[in-house]
């Protein structure tokens, strides 16, 4: 949504109506066998066709390693693993049972949850802080078992339910950017297919991309460096937690 674009005020019973249809909506769809078609083994599946990511994030990883650091990876929609990227100990946090995979590999934590509830989220962001564990890379792709919640993208103004969801998807995302360690990275995606239709068909540069004006107001704020790269399927973006300043000491 436009960051210029001044929302009307909503009444707490409208927004709580609304996630009630959102969760209505993740209850309804949960049962489908075949929802989650974008369910991956292999954290490194999401970086393909982009092997400067890749490369950077296997340096971050063995840096680390070779300073005695454990390297923990955290899939939010998914249940990847990053084994194959150097990752020692890896999370999961998905609608889908967390026995829906047969294959695990160690250092594998599975957790069942709803991305659109507060509860569920939360629940988790805190057992990361209560094992002390600190991403070096979050996958954010939550595109996965959402097609239901974006009935009418193209509207204007947004629906109310549109309008709650991204508010859901943005405060799990700055939720995980305050528990990613310094220098982490952050691999995101549009979490629905169609919102940049129009930016493409006017055939904007990606850096124009609403979302990706969007994201780039969403890193300033947060602290966070950007690079953006343009698919087939629509801008994928990783976002890196900058380093604390070093204090300079006078002489």
């Amino acid at each position: 949504m436009d960051a210029q674009t001044k929302m009307p005020v909503h009444t707490r019973t409208e927004v709580r109506n609304a996630l009630n249809d959102i969760s209505g909506i993740t209850t309804r769809d949960a049962s489908g066998a075949n929802y989650y078609q974008l369910d991956r083994l292999d954290a490194a599946k999401y970086l393909w066709g982009m092997p400067e990511w890749k490369s950077a994030i296997s340096e971050f990883f063995q840096g680390l390693l070779r300073l005695g650091e454990k390297v923990v990876y955290v899939d939010i929609c998914g249940r990847s693993n990053a084994a194959s990227l150097g990752a020692d100990k890896n999370y999961s946090f998905s609608l889908q049972p967390t026995d829906h995979h047969g294959f695990r590999c160690g250092g594998e934590v599975r957790v069942q949850g709803d991305i659109f509830s507060a509860k569920d989220f939360y629940s988790f962001v805190n057992l990361l802080r209560r094992n002390g564990d600190h991403p070096a890379l979050v996958t954010f792709e939550p595109v996965a078992g959402l097609q239901s919640h974006a009935p009418r993208l193209l509207d204007n103004p947004p629906t109310l339910q549109l309008e709650v969801t991204y508010q859901r998807l943005e405060n799990n995302l700055r939720k995980m950017i305050q528990i990613v360690r310094p220098g982490g990275f952050i691999f995101l995606e549009c979490p629905f297919q169609g919102m940049n239709f129009r930016d493409w068909f006017e055939k904007k540069p990606v850096e124009q991309y609403e979302s990706s004006l969007w994201v780039k107001d969403f890193c300033t704020a947060n602290k966070c460096d950007l690079q953006i790269v343009k698919t087939i399927v629509g801008p994928r973006y990783l976002l890196r937690k900058r380093m604390p300043r070093k204090s300079s000491s006078r002489p």
